[in-house]
This record gives structure tokens, sequence and C-alpha cells, in this order.
């Protein structure tokens, strides 16, 4: 199968898409980074108005990516044909978009990238896959593993693979997976276990996709939407209280009841 990534450039996404690269029934014909100077996570530790609390938070999650893909990212390669380029410039630059069009990619799968537009949306119909850290419907938008543990509601967490379309975090769900979570725990923790997972998956989603009748997200499902702008100082200290008191054990004694109450999209043919 021939491959087309486009991701950002943290540490995760080099994880993800070397790994990826590492598929041998998987070609990548092109990979589209963006350059990762925009993000939030620097927008927050070379900004004087956040806090020391917020900045711990990033800091402690990129000691945590280092923990969890590091080691592999150090020992492994990017796709050949990779480009790093500008935030939102795939949207505008046609050369760029022509040169995934030589490519000829059989499915493109998107992570942690810019909102993709027109024309690339109509022309990759059907094959264009985008990866949603969170469980749509029920969260959208910006963080969202980390309100759900904001708000005690760890059967909300998880990741999203949909059909990609005009709206954000819309389109239509071919499979859904939830976190393995340990009492002890923390939320990078969980996040980049999540990551790992999501990455080993997805071989398994582009063999069955096209097999699989995608489900139409409902307007009426529980919808919860943050912006970047919501996260805050109060925000992290609600998420660290929740943590202390016990909100992990809690949902693992009764974790099949809460999942219950949560129902996720999931493909039979994905292992």
């Amino acid at each position: 199968m021939k491959l087309g990534i486009i991701t950002s450039n943290e540490l995760r996404h080099k994880f993800f898409r070397r790994l990826i690269n590492s598929h041998d029934e998987l070609e990548v014909v092109f990979c589209i980074c963006e350059e990762d100077s925009k993000s939030q996570k620097n927008n927050v530790l070379n900004s004087s108005n956040f806090s020391t609390l917020e900045k711990n938070h990033f800091i402690e999650r990129s000691n945590s990516e280092e923990d969890f893909f590091g080691c592999f990212v150090s020992y492994s390669q990017d796709p050949l044909n990779t480009k790093i380029v500008e935030k939102n410039l795939l949207n505008e630059d046609k050369n760029l978009q022509d040169h995934i069009n030589s490519c000829e990619p059989d499915v493109i799968v998107s992570y942690g990238c810019s909102i993709i537009r027109e024309p690339l949306l109509s022309k990759y119909d059907g094959r264009f896959i985008n990866i949603h850290l969170g469980l749509s419907p029920y969260y959208k938008g910006s963080g969202t593993n980390f309100w759900p543990l904001v708000n005690n509601e760890p059967e909300f967490l998880g990741v999203t693979y949909m059909y990609i379309n005009n709206l954000i975090d819309g389109g239509n769900i071919i499979h859904q997976i939830r976190p393995t979570i340990y009492a002890t725990d923390t939320i990078h923790s969980i996040g980049n276990r999540l990551i790992r997972d999501m990455t080993l998956h997805l071989s398994e989603v582009l063999k069955s996709h096209q097999n699989f009748k995608a489900v139409k997200q409902s307007v009426k499902d529980f919808q919860k939407i943050y912006k970047m702008k919501d996260f805050n100082e109060k925000s992290i200290l609600q998420m660290k209280d929740n943590f202390k008191e016990g909100m992990l054990k809690k949902y693992l004694k009764d974790k099949l009841k809460r999942d219950c109450l949560v129902p996720i999209v999931q493909n039979s043919e994905i292992i």
C-alpha cells in the first residue's frame, strides 16, 4: 500500500511516522511534517503569559515522551520523502499539493497537523484518514484527552480513526480504541501509551477500512468542544486534584459499567 503521511514534528509525531515507515507492507511515498514552533506546547513554554504550573505541564509531557519514544526515535529513520514545512502551508501551496498528487498515494493519513481544506479533501474522499486523539463525537477540538481528566471522566479517553471532511473532528468513524490504564498512571503516561497503541493499530485500520461501513457521527450524541484558550492553571489544578483523590482507582473499579455508558465504534476486523 502506498501511504502518504501529514503530521507535525514533535517527538510523538516523529515516533508515529518512523514506526509507520518501518512496516514492510506500507510504502510511505510522502511525509509532510509541519514545524512545531507554533504548537501549543511551544506557545506556552516561550510566552510570559503563562504560569509556572502551565509550563511545567508541558515540560512533564516532554519528559514522558522522551521516556516512551526517545530511544526508538534515536535509532530509526524518517521516510525518505519527508518534507518539513510551515504550519498551514499545505492549504496554500499548490506546488506542495502537486507534490502529494504526483506521489499517487493509495491512502493519506493525518495526525496532529493543522486543519486540511480543499482541494485535497475531495480528491482523496474515502482515502483520507484522520487520527483524532479523543473520542468523537463526545469530545472535540483541542486537548480532547486532557479535558476528560479535568471533568473526572476517564471513560471518555481514547483515539478515533475517521475519514476526514470539512468539519472539525466530524468525519465518519472507522474505528476507536480506549487506553490501557493503570492506577498509578499520570496523564502523560496514559496519553503516550495511547499514542503508541494508536500507531500500532494503524496498519490494521488501513488494511480493513474499505471493508467496514464507517459510522456517521450523530449530532445528538453528547459533545463537549474545547479550544486552546480554555487551557489554564485552574484546569490543571482540577486535573491534578482528581488524580490525588483516586480518580483512576474509582474508574478502574467500575470500568466495564462506565465504558458501556460511552459506546465506541469498533471494527471487528481490527485486532
